[in-house]
């Protein structure tokens, strides 16, 4: 699924079903740049985010204590936190405390399987070529064919959340498609109402990345890769921000070059290997 409907989506239905008034705790870092747009404050403390300190699991946290203390003034709104899965993967399992405590808690947690969208197609190419044995799609090492799941090319979520949800006594649903979310997003608002937290499970589209990737700080931070082994999108934020004398040896004699749009997906020929 796309962030940019994602983000939509969940805006639109908080508006209609809730007046905006759904607290609302930003944990995933990619998704952050998506929904920012979207979302409506309606009332104080209503969105709260750590995500430029680059904080990955607090939402957890985060959502329980707005639901503690939304509850002891009478308040029974559900809480949501957009989680990615880095996030869940670090402090998933406190959803158990959010079970006990039948807290109105929503979990989205948008799944793209992987640490921060963008390293991949930006710096170190369609298939982690960049990358030693450990980690290049398709390559063996020790014995261990590379890629998602242990072989190459496979899409299928690793972890699967909402069975882990399920397992800790909350409700969880998984889906992949647009015209299943909206459905699916209403039930695990329908199960936290009851006092069941929920976890959905949404299966990300892998190419869209976060904008900061091309940024200044992280052009320096792959500034280590050679020019000729980037993949085109990390060229052309290269010589957009560093392309100026004094800089990049070299950049200044290439022709000029603007950023790509982080909205925009990839094309099949930036997907194969160079």
């Amino acid at each position: 699924m796309h962030y940019g409907y994602l983000s939509r989506a969940i805006a639109d239905y908080l508006e209609e079903k809730y007046e905006s008034k759904v607290r609302i705790m930003i944990d995933g870092y990619t998704m952050s740049d998506f929904v920012m747009p979207y979302l409506k404050a309606v009332r104080p403390a209503q969105i709260l985010s750590s995500s430029e300190q680059a904080g990955v699991g607090h939402g957890v946290a985060m959502a329980m204590g707005a639901a503690f203390a939304q509850l002891e003034k009478g308040d029974k709104t559900p809480i949501l936190a957009l989680m990615g899965d880095s996030g869940m993967c670090n402090a998933g399992m406190e959803i158990d405390t959010a079970a006990r405590h039948k807290l109105p808690i929503v979990y989205l947690v948008t799944e793209n399987n992987g640490w921060i969208a963008g390293m991949k197609y930006h710096w170190y190419g369609p298939n982690w070529e960049n990358l030693g044995e450990q980690d290049r799609t398709g390559a063996e090492w020790l014995g261990i064919k590379q890629g998602y799941g242990g072989l190459a090319g496979e899409r299928e979520p690793r972890i699967r959340f909402d069975k882990i949800a399920r397992d800790l006594n909350c409700y969880g649903e998984i889906v992949d498609r647009h015209e299943n979310f909206t459905a699916a997003q209403d039930r695990c608002f329908q199960a936290a109402e009851k006092g069941q937290p929920a976890v959905l499970h949404c299966v990300m589209d892998i190419d869209l990345i976060n904008s900061a990737m091309t940024g200044p700080v992280y052009c320096l931070m792959f500034a280590h890769l050679p020019w000729v082994d980037l993949p085109p999108r990390g060229k052309r934020a290269r010589r957009a921000i560093w392309g100026k004398p004094g800089k990049f040896d070299g950049l200044v004699d290439l022709p000029e070059m603007t950023h790509h749009d982080h909205w925009e997906p990839l094309t099949e020929e930036e997907k194969m290997k160079p």
